[in-house]
């Protein structure tokens, strides 16, 4: 199975996801295959694996034109073909683009991308190639506002407001290429080899709002920033599944190298630029224009090296499947000098990370299983509006622990987990501005999860999760033992569908309710609870797909939050519709 990794897909602000089949989300100790991620973050609560389109026996030919409000139209093409003597060959094609006015204030988008991947598969050998390309320009992109600590959060204001001002503007760019190999040297035995590298970049100007009042006054700095960077990773190994006397095997043995490098400049955060906003009465000022500009010399350079042993030992005709894998991890960060290219400062980290993952099927329906995983990763980088901006952490470790069971009632399915998550906590220092570690937080929950087809024509995907979290170890001792800031209480979600019988009609109902989050540490402000509706149909007829969808039906104002205090605004009121038409 060919993947792509989510740092080079998803470098753009609001990426493409042309000829991306499905998203996976891998959980538990299988994490431990997928190695450091290109962005060497932690991979300990699992991994999101991008799978792309691959050309089927039958050949595609669709073409979808479709709407977004404000006024944002859209194109998208998907071709695929095989070829060959005995089809071994394929090609899949697909692009995208779009343009026009967003459903937020003063706000604007295009889009551009394209995505081509070609296989060869004789059955003993596959190789699959896959490269993406995506561009990007918002205007009047939004922005998260800190708030302040006197008060409460105003909600009662347009839920297409815009805190930054028309001529804010983020573009990006990001090229991709992705290789994968296999050959299957023997029956169930199976060496493989992949390389992937990516070229993205960023230009943006933007207002960073703070200091929200409850009467909707808030104080504007405003910066620019540019940043480029590359990231290649290569990985080989062998997979081969054989048995042991009763006991099946899955094993799996990998190595991994990556790299990373970055050039970074932001300026901004001028006193002189700094102007009062108002929630419910906004003003527009002028443009301060570009400042920065790309050093020639790297600001940041990061490397990985990786092996991994994995093994899924099955007994009892796999009805018991114990996996127990370990990961070396070595972690190098650089900070630059990216005039002088001398280096400002190093860490390193490496370490042993072990993984292991217990399942019992109890009959056909039921399972039950625990994992356990450690991880090494990327501290992060300093926010812009940070005095470290662009700063690259050092290695921090990181564990998870879950256990949980599934129940499969016809073509329905539950899954019902406890689990713990582990993780140096970082954040902006208030008083020195300057990002970094400040201790030691927990997140503990209870997650739900229910998906499949209740009855005939009747589908649901559901969930709940409640949180449980607190800052274990900070250094300010008044800290420890409160909730992290951004984590809501929970969070409560479901999609339904219902086919009308006979007619090609589908009618699609979704709501998600969250409950209140802290905003900072150090006080109670809360982000309010909120709750949303969303109500879809999708019509079928002849070789036609039309599809309409209507998100946030009642045009709440809401936030999210994170942990560094920032209070994101939510979608407003959005209306989406395509005609797909296959020929």
């Amino acid at each position: 199975m060919a993947s792509m990794e989510p740092a080079n897909l998803v470098f753009a602000a609001q990426p493409s996801l042309v000829g991306i089949e499905r998203v996976e989300f891998l959980r538990g100790p299988t994490a431990l295959f997928a190695g450091q991620s290109a962005g060497f973050s932690s991979l300990v609560g699992g991994t999101v694996n991008f799978v792309p389109k691959r050309a089927q026996s039958k050949d595609v030919n669709t073409l979808t034109a479709g709407f977004q409000s404000d006024s944002v139209g859209f194109v998208q093409f998907d071709i695929g073909r095989r070829f060959g003597r005995e089809d071994e060959w394929g090609l899949r094609v697909g692009g995208e683009v779009l343009g026009g006015d967003t459903q937020v204030n003063f706000g604007d988008r295009e889009q551009r991308a394209i995505a081509v991947a070609v296989d060869y598969n004789t059955g003993q050998f596959r190789a699959a190639l896959d490269v993406r390309y995506n561009e990007n320009e918002q205007g009047g992109h939004t922005r998260e506002i800190f708030s302040a600590s006197n008060g409460p959060v105003p909600t009662d204001f347009d839920a297409s407001f815009n805190p930054n001002q028309p001529w804010g503007f983020i573009n990006t760019d990001s090229l991709l290429g992705a290789l994968r190999l296999e050959y299957d040297v023997v029956p169930n035995t199976m060496i493989f080899g992949a390389a992937s590298g990516s070229l993205n970049g960023e230009q943006s100007i933007t207002g960073f709002p703070s200091n929200l009042q409850p009467n909707g006054d808030f104080t504007t700095n405003t910066g620019d920033f540019q940043t480029d960077a590359e990231r290649l990773n290569f990985e080989g190994g062998i997979r081969s599944e054989f048995e042991t006397g009763a006991i099946t095997h899955n094993f799996v043995a990998a190595a991994n190298w990556g790299f990373q490098s970055e050039r970074f400049d932001f300026v901004g955060f001028d006193p002189n630029d700094a102007f009062t906003n108002n929630i419910f009465n906004p003003v527009v000022v002028p443009n301060p224009g570009v400042r920065s500009t790309l050093p020639e010399n790297d600001t940041a350079r990061n490397t990985y090296v990786g092996a991994t042993l994995l093994d899924t030992l099955g007994f009892f005709e796999d009805r018991l499947q114990l996996t127990l894998g370990i990961r070396y991890q070595d972690l190098r960060i650089r900070n630059l000098d990216g005039m002088t290219g001398d280096k400002l400062s190093e860490s390193t980290g490496d370490n042993f990370s072990p993984g292991f993952g217990l399942l019992y099927r109890i009959s056909d329906r039921i399972s039950i299983y625990a994992n356990y995983l450690e991880g090494l990763s990327n501290g992060g980088a300093a926010p812009a509006f940070a005095v470290n901006a662009g700063q690259q952490l050092g290695p921090i470790a990181s564990d998870s622990i879950e256990i949980g069971s599934k129940f499969d009632i016809g073509e329905f399915s539950v899954d019902i987990a406890l689990f713990q998550i582990r993780d140096v906590s970082t954040a902006v220092d208030p008083d020195t501005n300057i990002f970094g570690e400040v201790g030691e937080e927990r997140i503990r929950g209870l997650e739900i999860s229910t998906f499949g087809e209740l009855a005939q024509g009747i589908r649901l995907i559901g969930g709940l999760t409640v949180f449980d979290d607190e800052i274990t170890a900070s250094d300010v001792a008044a800290n420890i033992g409160d909730p992290i800031p951004g984590i809501p209480d929970f969070v409560v979600s479901a999609n339904m569908e219902y086919d009308i019988s006979d007619t090609g009609l589908t009618v699609i109902a979704q709501f998600r309710h969250q409950g209140t989050a802290d905003i900072v540490l150090g006080n109670d402000l809360t982000i309010p609870s909120w709750t949303t509706l969303g109500f879809g149909a999708r019509f079928s007829f002849d070789k036609f797909v039309a599809r309409i969808n209507v998100e946030n039906v009642g045009n709440e104002t809401y936030f999210n939050g994170s942990p560094f205090g920032e209070l994101a605004l939510g979608t407003p009121r959005t209306v989406l519709a395509s005609l797909t038409a296959a020929f």
